[in-house]
């Protein structure tokens, strides 16, 4: 009887086989790359920097990005590329900027438009106070009911007499 810890040799599932030639390889190889060359693409798959070219459907595809206040490399990343390609491109085709700066700026018109159509809708009367506040310069003035300036009073009372008028505004600041 064997011992136990003796472990049997299984035969290769290779053996008997022909290994296939070094310049197999090398030709397959060369297939591959040849065929990324004719797509445009280096040996990893990722595209080639001269062979990118944006159309206007990639252009406004970096409207939209930027104008949601995208970097730029996570723009580079949806698009496809890396943030270095992206960069040069930015170089070579002055679109690219213009796209970014208009998605941006679209994007700020219908945001202070939203705001706009909401303060002056008469609904949202926090809108209308910031509205105020952002647009036209006017502050809220809060009168403490104070007989003399608050440069006379210590910073205790001043807390205790704001919490006397938030006690009396139902608990809801000023």
């Amino acid at each position: 009887m064997e011992p136990a810890t003796a472990a049997k040799k299984r035969p290769s599932p290779l053996k008997g086989r022909k290994r296939k030639e070094p310049s197999y390889w090398k030709r397959k190889d060369a297939v591959r790359e040849s065929r990324l060359e004719r797509l445009g693409l280096l040996k990893d798959g990722h595209p080639r920097i001269d062979k990118i070219e944006l159309g206007d459907h990639e252009i406004a595809q970096i409207q939209g990005l930027a104008g949601l206040r995208l970097s730029l490399d996570e723009i580079a990343s949806i698009m496809g590329f890396s943030r270095e390609t992206l960069r040069k491109r930015r170089q070579e085709d002055p679109r690219i900027d213009l796209a970014m700066e208009r998605g941006k700026s679209l994007t700020k018109q219908n945001v202070t438009a939203t705001a706009y159509r909401m303060a002056t809708s008469g609904k949202s009367p926090r809108m209308t106070s910031f509205w105020l506040e952002r647009a036209d310069g006017w502050r809220q003035r809060i009168d403490l009911g104070l007989k003399r300036p608050t440069e006379d009073l210590t910073e205790e009372e001043i807390l205790e007499r704001l919490k006397e008028l938030r006690a009396d505004n139902g608990g809801r600041p000023y």
